[in-house]
């Protein structure tokens, strides 16, 4: 009996495992260093990682002029049946979708290259 218990103990634990990798493996292609491609706005937006969520480092702009202002640091979650990662802002969800064709991140309405991949 105790063997049958530590069987499915140790099924129940790689199962885990592999599950917890794969996410992982599918997630790790949006984080880097992102560099707008045809933008006016040239400053590069930055994904990291902090347990299951995203801290995703992006420039702010005015409003009014368009200048830069600097980086704000914002939290985001893998929503993994739409394979893509959703910000919830100010404005609203905003969301950064990876083109699995071009190797480029869609978001906020530019599409942005890997730098250094």
């Amino acid at each position: 009996m105790k063997r049958n218990k530590f069987a499915i103990t140790l099924f129940i634990a790689i199962v885990a495992i592999v599950g917890c990798t794969q996410i992982s493996n599918k997630t790790d292609k949006f984080l880097g260093v992102w560099q707008p491609i045809n933008s006016a706005r040239n400053h590069p937006i930055t994904i990291t990682k902090s347990g299951d969520n995203f801290i995703i480092q992006a420039p702010i702009y005015d409003m009014g002029d368009g200048s830069y202002r600097g980086d704000e640091k914002l939290s985001a979650s893998y929503i993994k049946e739409q394979d893509k990662i959703e910000l919830s802002t100010f404005f609203g969800k905003v969301d950064i979708i990876f083109d699995a064709n071009s190797k480029h991140l869609l978001y906020q309405g530019v599409e942005w290259e890997k730098l250094n991949n």
